[in-house]
C-alpha cells in the first residue's frame, strides 16, 4: 500500500514539474501571431483569478492533459477535482466525435484563427445583422431568455451597486443618458415621465421596455425630449 501511495506521488511530482516548466516557457510565445489564454490555477477549482499566461494551441492542449494528471494522482479518480480537469481536457480533446491530439488541435485552431481574420470575418460583414435578422434574435430571447423568471439575489444585487459606483462615464456618455432617461413615453396604459415611471408600473426591468418599443412602435415610443 505504502509503495503505491509512494509511486503515486513520484508520477504527480512529475507532472507538476512538467507543468511549471510549460508555464514558465509562457514568455517565449509572446511574438507567436496565434495563441490563448489560460489560468495557471483553473479557475473551476480556484476560483476567479488573474493569474494568465499565453499559450499555443498545442501548448494549451499539453497544460490541461498535465492538469487532469496533476489532479488524478493528487486526489484520485473519484475527486471532484479530477472529474473538472477531466471534463475540461474532454472538452479539448473532441470536436464532432473526432478525437484530437495536440498537434491536431493547433493545426485546427489555427485554421479557425485565419479563417477570420479581417474581411474573412463574416461578422464583420454589416448584412449579417439586418433588421430582419435582430428581429429573430430579439424574438428568441423574449421567448426562451436565460434569466426568464429569476431575479438577483440581495448579494448580488449588493455587487452590481458598488460596481456600477466605480464606473466612469464621459461627458457625451453622461448627456446621452440624460437625454434618454427624461423622455416622455407613450404605453398602452397611458403616458409616464420616464421609461423608469413606465417600468415601475408595469413591473418589468427598463431594459426590456427597449424590446417592446422596437416591437410594437405604434403602442410604445417616446414623444418628446426635455432640455437639461
Amino acid at each position: 500500500m505504502w509503495y503505491l501511495c509512494f509511486m503515486e506521488y513520484k508520477l504527480w511530482r512529475k507532472y507538476c514539474k512538467k507543468y511549471i516548466r510549460l508555464v514558465r516557457s509562457a514568455n517565449n510565445v509572446l511574438d507567436v501571431e496565434f495563441s490563448e489564454k489560460h489560468h495557471i490555477f483553473p479557475q473551476s477549482i480556484f476560483g476567479k483569478n488573474k493569474r494568465i499566461v499565453r499559450l499555443t494551441p498545442r501548448q494549451h492542449f499539453v497544460a490541461h492533459k498535465l492538469l487532469h494528471k496533476i489532479f488524478l494522482f493528487r486526489n484520485g479518480e473519484n475527486s471532484q477535482r479530477c472529474h473538472k480537469m477531466e471534463k475540461a481536457f474532454c472538452w479539448m480533446q473532441t470536436r464532432n466525435c473526432v478525437k484530437f491530439n495536440s498537434r491536431r488541435y493547433a493545426y485546427c485552431k489555427n485554421l479557425i484563427s485565419k479563417s477570420m481574420l479581417g474581411d474573412k470575418n463574416p461578422f464583420n460583414k454589416s448584412e449579417c445583422f439586418s433588421a430582419e435578422h435582430r428581429r429573430k434574435i430579439s424574438e428568441a430571447l423574449s421567448r426562451n431568455h436565460p434569466f426568464k423568471g429569476k431575479k438577483h439575489t440581495e448579494e448580488a444585487r449588493a455587487k452590481i451597486r458598488e460596481k456600477r459606483k466605480l464606473q466612469v462615464f464621459t461627458k457625451e456618455q453622461n448627456e446621452k443618458r440624460a437625454k434618454s432617461i427624461c423622455k416622455k413615453i407613450i404605453t398602452p396604459n397611458g403616458m409616464f415621465a420616464s421609461r423608469k415611471e413606465a417600468a415601475i408600473h408595469y413591473k418589468i426591468d427598463p431594459s426590456y421596455l427597449n424590446f417592446w418599443m422596437k416591437t410594437k412602435p405604434t403602442e410604445f415610443y417616446y414623444i418628446k425630449k426635455i432640455n437639461i
